[in-house]
C-alpha cells in the first residue's frame, strides 16, 4: 500500500437493508446516530424523506458456531409522518431485509401505532425479521413500557428491547439482534445468503452506498 493510502474495509459476508420506522419524535435518527458514531444530540431534527447510511456488524455465523461473520447493514432512517406512509411505502420498504420498529416509551400511543407501520411494511414485502424498540428508557416508566410492548409484540411474534439513544442502552444490541435474525432466516429459507450488493433504485433523500 502506498504511503498515505487508507486500507479499504473488508467486503462483508452478507449485505442487507434494515429500516427504522415509527411515528415522528420517537428517536429514530438519534438511534442511528448512536449506532453509527456513538454520539447523541438532544436537538430534535425532523427527517424529510429518508436518510441512508451503512455500517458493518459482526455476528455469529449460524452454520459455524463460535465463528464470527461480517454483515453490511444499509440503514434507512425514514420520515415518521403517517400521511406519507402509504404514498411512499413502496420506495421505503422495497427490498427490505429486516425492520426496527421504534416507539417513544414516554408516549404510549406511539407504541400501539407500531402495528400500522408493521402492516404497511408487510403489504410491500411480506413478513421480515422485526425487532420493536421502546426508546427513551432513560426517562420512560419501564413497567408500563413492558406491558405495552407485550401487547404489540406477542400478536406478531417479534422480539422487543428497551433502548436509549441518550445513554446507548441496547442500541448496538438492537442492530446486532436484527442482523442475526436476518441471517438466521435467510439461511433457513434459502440455504445460503444472497451476497448481491444491488440497492433499490428509489431514494427520496440521502445518498446511495
Amino acid at each position: 500500500m502506498r504511503p498515505g493510502a487508507t486500507e479499504r474495509p473488508a467486503r462483508p459476508d452478507v449485505t442487507f437493508k434494515v429500516c427504522l420506522a415509527g411515528d415522528p419524535g420517537v428517536g429514530k435518527t438519534s438511534l442511528v446516530r448512536r449506532f453509527l458514531s456513538n454520539t447523541f444530540d438532544g436537538e430534535y431534527i425532523h427527517t424529510l424523506g429518508t436518510k441512508v447510511s451503512s455500517k458493518h456488524i459482526e455476528i455469529d455465523d449460524p452454520d459455524h458456531p463460535g465463528v464470527p461473520m461480517t454483515v453490511g447493514a444499509t440503514v434507512w432512517d425514514i420520515m415518521g409522518d403517517p400521511g406519507f406512509r402509504e404514498l411512499l411505502k413502496e420506495a421505503f420498504f422495497n427490498n427490505l431485509g429486516a425492520l426496527l420498529l421504534v416507539a417513544d416509551g414516554t408516549r404510549f400511543e406511539t407504541v400501539y401505532l407500531l402495528t400500522e407501520w408493521y402492516d404497511a411494511v408487510r403489504s410491500v414485502c411480506g413478513e421480515v425479521p422485526t425487532v420493536v424498540l421502546i426508546n427513551k428508557s432513560d426517562v420512560a416508566a419501564l413497567a408500563r413500557v413492558e406491558a405495552a410492548a407485550a401487547d404489540v409484540c406477542e400478536p406478531i411474534g417479534c422480539h422487543w428491547l428497551v433502548t436509549s439513544a441518550k445513554t446507548g442502552e441496547n442500541v448496538e444490541q438492537a442492530f446486532r439482534l436484527v442482523s442475526q435474525l436476518y441471517v438466521n432466516r435467510a439461511r433457513a429459507m434459502k440455504g445460503k445468503i444472497d451476497l448481491s450488493t444491488e440497492r433499490p433504485a428509489v431514494y427520496v433523500t440521502g445518498k446511495a452506498f
